[in-house]
């Protein structure tokens, strides 16, 4: 082979295995931002400290109540988070509402409203990770005692909520007191909700999100563990919706009606708007 055709030729190559390099780092960097996008949609979809409006859909399953002979439980809870900003600082306000089947004694099962929940996180946002607290009131809108105390109850509630690219960790936390008249007794409960979510992309997310309660009344106290799967749908509209389903064990309870298992599962749909009080900031309705 001519020695000078060579020569040319070792340029030539060269060029084409930079340019082939360029290539391949730019689709692996455009792979990376579309996985990084993926994530980050599907945290804001499913994340409780996203300042959207937001209406859900929770129901608690319970195939077997201790206590109950067999008999299965339901709740149903709307859980509506509503955002508002006053001076400055982002609030989240939720309201939620209660519809719950209890199995009653000796038999049959009866359905009501519960006490309807109202509570506030003032958040503030560092890096990735969201924290926030606010006073907590219960309205008595119990359609009798059986569906709780029938009281005005009153307490505090706080959220640590991380959001990673790999998924969502942190919790809620909340404490209520009842007082004043009414036809129940004077009750205590505490609860703790986990937020453990994995990404597995294109908006899949592996999740745990037990509700340890602990309440004073009944004398109900259960710490259940899960893993269940979820799906959130990002929208060019910035109106994401997911689903979710969540089957969860007790590894330890207590009192009578207390779950052994129970099917946790819901729905979400975002909103991108937001309401201002008292603030001159601009608008972050969208």
């Amino acid at each position: 082979m001519d020695r000078r055709r060579m020569k040319w030729n070792w340029p030539i190559i060269g060029l084409g295995l930079l340019l082939n390099s360029t290539i391949v780092w730019g689709q692996a960097a455009q792979s990376t931002g579309a996985a990084n996008s993926d994530a980050d949609s599907t945290n804001a979809a499913t994340n409780p400290a996203t300042p959207k409006l937001t209406l859900q859909a929770w129901d608690n399953w319970v195939p077997h109540a201790s206590g109950a002979e067999g008999r299965s439980g339901n709740s149903l809870l709307s859980r509506n988070i509503i955002p508002v900003k006053t001076f400055g600082v982002m609030n989240l306000v939720h309201v939620e509402i209660p519809i719950v089947t209890n199995p009653t004694v000796p038999g049959g099962s009866e359905t009501g409203v519960g006490g309807t929940t109202l509570y506030n996180f003032s958040v503030v946002k560092v890096h990735t990770t969201t924290y926030g607290a606010g006073p907590l009131v219960v309205l008595p809108t119990e359609n009798n005692t059986y569906f709780g105390p029938q009281k005005w109850q009153a307490g505090i509630a706080a959220i640590v909520m991380d959001a990673p690219k790999w998924g969502l960790l942190g919790g809620i936390f909340t404490y209520q007191h009842a007082f004043g008249s009414g036809d129940g007794p004077i009750t205590q409960q505490a609860t703790f909700q986990t937020f453990i979510h994995y990404n597995l992309g294109d908006g899949f997310y592996l999740q745990s999100e037990g509700v340890t309660a602990m309440n004073s009344g009944p004398g109900v106290r259960v710490v259940p563990v899960g893993l269940g799967i979820g799906k959130a749908w990002a929208y060019v509209s910035g109106r994401p919706f997911s689903a979710f389903v969540e089957p969860q064990y007790s590894v330890w309870r207590r009192g009578e009606g207390a779950p052994t298992w129970q099917i946790f599962s819901g729905i979400s749909f975002q909103i991108p708007v937001s309401f201002k009080l008292w603030d001159k900031s601009e608008s972050s309705t969208k």
